[in-house]
């Protein structure tokens, strides 16, 4: 039976009867079609559900295949800039089984996760504060970020290895953030060879042409109403829903041709400005 998706052209604003222009996603992989009603532009996704081909089967058995994706999203006291790096204020990962999520129908049964506040010890941007809601008097009493760690790093580890965690946004910002602060904290991220990382929007850019990328309107756009709360917790949750919905095994396929190990962004060349200690 067709699948029937509400996806817009997130470069126009909807019309009132958005929902009524619904097409179905046909059972042929990789077509893109564009629908042109009114001001509006909807997009047909084409995707079927939930047999896995035999090539994904196949790579289930290699050693360096992920069993685990990690939905990750962190919340800072402002954006990166050379004089001043963000520290965190939450964290969240979000773990389902790679099986799982390539057979998802809504929100599997079986999801590890854990989702920490942090006092970052420095001022909390004001504009940071009306995204996440956190400010240096909520989190006065909470441990540090170098003080959770162990926790952190006890989560992960003790995953079916390997891991992919996955960040929408994050070699700009996640990313770089998680691999410099633990080194910070004494662990040795060349030696975490079974965690590995992936940014959700060049999967997204492939998957969803003439699209804008933000979390939030993607959510909207295919989900309908308002995406609810800003909160680390919230944004992986939404980010693995916008998985679900559209092509769970193209997905991971995208994420995995652009893995790289969490060291990788241990202060790259591309990174150093940004993240240059001061």
């Amino acid at each position: 039976m067709p699948t029937h998706i509400h996806v817009l052209n997130y470069d126009l604003e909807p019309c009132p009867n958005q929902y009524n222009n619904t097409i179905s996603a046909k059972k042929r992989r990789g077509q893109v079609e564009t629908c042109d009603k009114g001001n509006n532009t909807t997009f047909e996704f084409t995707f079927q559900q939930p047999a896995l081909s035999a090539e994904v089967e196949m790579m289930s058995g290699s050693p360096r295949t992920p069993q685990t994706l990690v939905f990750y999203d962190s919340e800072g006291t402002d954006l990166p800039a050379p004089t001043n790096i963000p520290k965190f204020t939450e964290i969240c990962f979000l773990a389902v089984s790679r099986k799982d999520l390539l057979q998802l129908h809504g929100t599997p049964r079986v999801l590890n996760k854990i989702s920490l506040c942090f006092n970052p010890e420095k001022p909390i941007n004001p504009s940071a504060t009306e995204v996440s809601g956190l400010t240096n008097a909520a989190l006065q009493h909470s441990p540090t970020f170098q003080e959770q760690v162990p926790m952190l790093m006890h989560f992960l580890q003790h995953l079916p290895q390997p891991v992919l965690l996955v960040a929408h946004n994050g070699m700009r910002y996640d990313f770089p953030l998680l691999a410099r602060y633990l080194k910070d904290a004494g662990v040795k991220v060349t030696d975490l060879e079974d965690i590995m990382c992936a940014d959700s929007v060049p999967a997204f850019q492939r998957m969803l042409s003439r699209c804008r990328l933000r979390l939030d309107e993607m959510y909207r756009r295919l989900f309908g109403g308002v995406a609810g709360k800003h909160t680390a917790e919230d944004d992986c949750q939404k980010l693995m829903e916008i998985v679900g919905r559209l092509d769970p095994e193209r997905f991971v396929r995208l994420c995995q041709e652009q893995a790289q190990p969490l060291n990788f962004y241990n202060r790259p060349s591309e990174f150093n400005v940004m993240f240059a200690r001061r």
